[in-house]
């Protein structure tokens, strides 16, 4: 009789404790959830302030230049102006030309002429002009002209005649900056020059 109810308490205070310890660990928080949101949130600053070092680190991108724009746009200036007659590229040859004698009063004409070459072609929907500069003493009837001033305007070629008027005699440097583009199955350039002249007066 002892021996058995020895036995009964032993193993009433072995299920006791075990009871314990199981009630224990269903109330004991769980410390992963905590502990997973707070290495979340480092992550998160961590990775946004890695972002920002690196969006201030990152150079700014350069200015790229629009292609086809033209190469040649400070043509218009005094010392430009001082060119040849003739400017040739490999689809066109543009050139400047006097007339054989000017008199000093006298309204008169220079030429200016445009030629294809090859397959290349006039691209008559582009706005072609010609804008000139001449010396005192030398006045243009218009100082800028366009398609509806030309003498002839087509897919081979263009020409110009361009009326002046000296007032007195000598030497008269003129100059054009000529505005066209040019055309093949391809492609099409604009082109800018300037084409200048020596008008001699008498």
């Amino acid at each position: 009789m002892k021996a058995s109810a020895l036995l009964s308490v032993v193993v009433c205070g072995i299920l006791l404790f075990g009871c314990g310890n199981s009630e224990t660990e269903r109330a004991a928080p769980d410390p992963t959830p905590t502990a997973m949101g707070a290495t979340g949130t480092v992550n998160a600053s961590a990775m946004e302030g890695e972002a920002a070092g690196n969006q201030a680190e990152r150079p700014e991108a350069p200015t790229a230049r629009a292609e086809g724009e033209p190469t040649n746009a400070a043509e218009g200036t005094a010392e430009n102006r001082a060119a040849s007659p003739s400017v040739e590229g490999d689809s066109f040859r543009l050139e400047a030309t006097a007339g054989e004698g000017y008199t000093a009063g006298a309204l008169a004409q220079f030429g200016i002429a445009i030629e294809h070459k090859g397959e290349w072609h006039v691209n008559q929907d582009y706005p072609f002009s010609v804008t000139l500069h001449g010396p005192e003493g030398l006045s243009f009837p218009k100082d800028r002209l366009g398609k509806d001033d030309a003498a002839e305007f087509g897919d081979d070629g263009i020409r110009v005649e361009v009326p002046f008027t000296p007032s007195a005699a000598g030497e008269a440097p003129v100059s054009a900056d000529v505005s066209f583009a040019m055309c093949n199955p391809q492609t099409c350039v604009m082109e800018r020059h300037t084409v200048a002249l020596n008008l001699a007066v008498e």
